[in-house]
């Protein structure tokens, strides 16, 4: 399925269940074409990302992007919104451990 129509069917989504305020992992830039909604994505190079999507009329603050594309933070009126998107697999077992004791920190 291509962006575009991935990206019409969220809208979609959002609008008919009236959502003000979702997080998302594995994100394309293309998030702030959504209609009546404002994105605030960390993207990186590594195929990682996360995104805190919103109202348009809703305003976060403090936006705090960690440098591993792993996490987003906001500040919604005194309320910190955080979307993480940590590694998982037994595989990846040291990977979240450093995610968890250092990128998070």
């Amino acid at each position: 399925m291509s962006s575009p129509t991935r990206l019409a069917m969220l809208g979609d989504f959002l609008h008919k269940h009236e959502i003000d305020i979702i997080f998302l992992q594995v994100t394309q830039p293309i998030l702030n074409t959504l209609r009546a909604y404002a994105a605030h994505t960390n993207v990186g190079t590594n195929g990682r990302s996360t995104a805190i999507v919103t109202r348009k009329h809703y305003t976060l603050n403090n936006i705090v992007r960690l440098p591993s594309e792993r996490g987003i933070v906001a500040d919604f009126q005194g309320l910190w919104l955080v979307n993480i998107y940590a590694p998982s697999a037994a595989e990846r077992k040291q990977e979240r451990e450093v995610f968890f004791n250092i990128d998070l920190q």
